[in-house]
């Protein structure tokens, strides 16, 4: 995550993975090509396959358009990544995320953000930083790797002071 627009009445966060996306490409690439290649192969022999065979070929079938699914799904989260505004003039919060294929937007009033918190998961190692709602709510923003922990507690240090 990163801040990508800083004023007196706007702040800007963006977080994006594109390596990650870039390495995602490249797994919905190979699973896309497993799964024509597969049907390629198999689809002169389909009249001949003996009952065992069709539940191999459905099995693997499923398995490379599972793989296709869930990369294009993963891919669609890291492309798009997170972008959260926080403006004085209009005195909202908005933020958008992906949601399924797309991305969905959310907002709230500025004076609903109670602040913002960094947390750390022992059990995975990574660092969340956190929206805090007055009514309690919690959202994410994103994580990050231990080494970027100085940047998160940067960005919310930043926020709780636009905030003031």
């Amino acid at each position: 995550m990163r801040i990508v627009e800083h004023s007196d009445t706007r702040l800007v966060i963006a977080g994006k993975r594109t390596l990650f996306a870039a390495a995602m490409i490249v797994f919905v690439l190979l699973s896309a090509f497993l799964l024509v290649n597969l049907i390629i192969q198999s689809v002169d022999r389909l009249a001949i396959f003996t009952p065992i065979q069709w539940i191999g070929f459905v099995i693997w079938a499923a398995l490379a358009g599972g793989l296709v699914v869930v990369g294009v799904w993963i891919l669609n989260t890291n492309i798009h990544g997170v972008h959260c505004v926080f403006d004085r003039n209009h005195r909202v919060v908005t933020l958008r995320r992906p949601y399924r294929l797309t991305t969905k937007d959310e907002a709230w009033s500025i004076n609903a953000i109670a602040g913002v918190e960094v947390t750390h998961n022992e059990e995975l190692n990574i660092y969340a930083i956190w929206l805090i709602l007055r009514s309690g709510e919690r959202i994410s923003l994103g994580s990050a790797s231990p080494f970027e922990e100085e940047n998160l507690q940067h960005i919310s240090k930043t926020v709780r002071e636009f905030l003031r």
